[in-house]
């Protein structure tokens, strides 16, 4: 998304000089259940609950807490 506005804003406005474009991971409220718990059966496979709920929340920028909870909910 931001990819797009930054060429649509190069292209209409020529702009002189350099710029910067920071690309961090999704904020926390953009990231959905769906998401943590595909990353979460992913990483079960080779670790433990801990383990994978806190690679994932750390990869995805969610609370371990949030990420451990939709785990069990996985291990049931």
């Amino acid at each position: 998304m931001v990819l797009i506005w930054a060429a649509k804003y190069a292209a209409e406005t020529n702009p002189r000089g350099e710029f910067v474009i920071l690309i961090g991971p999704p904020l926390a409220g953009d990231v959905t259940d769906a998401d943590i718990a595909a990353a979460l059966a992913e990483s079960l496979k080779s670790m433990s609950l801990r383990d994978a709920a806190k690679t994932v929340a750390a990869a995805l920028g969610v609370p371990k807490s949030r990420a451990y909870d939709i785990g069990l909910t996985l291990k049931d």
